[in-house]
């Protein structure tokens, strides 16, 4: 019923035509706040140029997730 339902239900049907996967769940941002730091920086990469990262991951990515480890994370749920 979202706005992107229908983007979001192809882009499922894609990942389990392509990929052995059994499930696909929701996670939301505040769950996931190291990928989705790193995505807002990528958005702002030269698409035309690759990066890869090896063992070790890049120092602003090592940030991010030590901050998920200290930071208490509050869930706010409907009774």
């Amino acid at each position: 019923m979202a706005p992107n339902g229908v983007l979001f239900r192809s882009i499922r049907d894609l990942l389990f035509d392509h990929f052995n996967c059994n499930k696909i769940l929701f996670s939301p941002r505040s769950c996931n706040l190291s990928a989705h730091e790193v995505a807002k920086i990528a958005l702002s990469w030269d698409p035309s140029q690759s990066s890869i990262w090896d063992d070790p991951l890049t120092e602003f990515v090592n940030n991010f997730a030590a901050r998920d480890f200290v930071e208490p994370m509050f869930v706010n749920e409907r009774p």
